[in-house]
């Protein structure tokens, strides 16, 4: 009877050994699940933390457009029935991409960014090299006294979009009934301004249609 006992000792420890040795391997086994469970929940949040930084550039973006396009929606509506180079636009190209410019005239206000400035201004979008990086191309709205010329180079400017790759803008000719890519006439103004603003060379445009409605009264 002892024999069978001690026998049965000698037999029993090397089964509690290799059941010791098991759970140690279940324990393993488990911190690498756990691991691969915090990996997996690490790479979710910094992915939708990225998309929610992503949406809210976008969104940035978008409503500062927003505002440039309501802006120059509101310089033309404000333009005169009468007068002259009310209203001028010619066609550019930078690096094979349009970069046109669009002067028109503009009193205090949003044409010149201040509501306290006396006297007639003129005023133009236009897009330039940045200052700080001359391989980054920014959106500018430049003004100057209407008594002043070009030649003066009397035009400092205030940064509206930054980056931007185009800028294309088009003008609908009551005579001809059709767009087109140049507004030189100086005693007309054009009945529509289309605009055309590309912030990336792989993004879409952002396009609008302006109405100028004081060429309804210059028939």
């Amino acid at each position: 009877m002892l024999f069978k006992r001690a026998r049965f000792h000698a037999f029993s420890l090397p089964r509690r050994l290799s059941r010791r040795a098991f759970t140690l391997l279940e324990v393993m086994i488990s911190a690498v699940i756990i691991l691969m469970l915090m990996l997996t929940v690490y790479r979710f949040v910094v992915s939708t933390l990225k998309s929610m930084n992503r949406s809210g550039e976008i969104s940035a973006q978008r409503q500062s457009m927003i505002g440039l396009i309501s802006m120059l929606q509101t310089e033309l509506a404000d333009l005169p029935g009468t007068g002259q180079n009310l209203l001028l636009g010619q066609p550019h190209k930078f690096n094979g991409r349009a970069s046109d410019t669009l002067e028109w005239a503009s009193e205090a206000g949003l044409g010149v960014m201040t509501s306290a400035a006396p006297g007639n201004y003129r005023a133009s979008l236009e897009i330039v090299p940045s200052k700080a990086n001359p391989k980054v191309l920014e959106l500018v709205l430049r003004r100057w006294p209407a008594d002043k010329t070009q030649k003066e180079e009397f035009k400092p400017f205030v940064t509206l979009l930054s980056p931007v790759t185009s800028l294309e803008i088009r003008y609908f000719h009551r005579q001809l009934n059709e767009k087109v890519d140049r507004w030189t006439d100086a005693n007309s103004l054009p009945l529509l301004v289309y605009v055309s603003i590309q912030r990336g060379p792989d993004e879409p445009p952002y396009d609008a249609v302006l109405s100028v409605p004081s060429a309804n009264l210059q028939r």
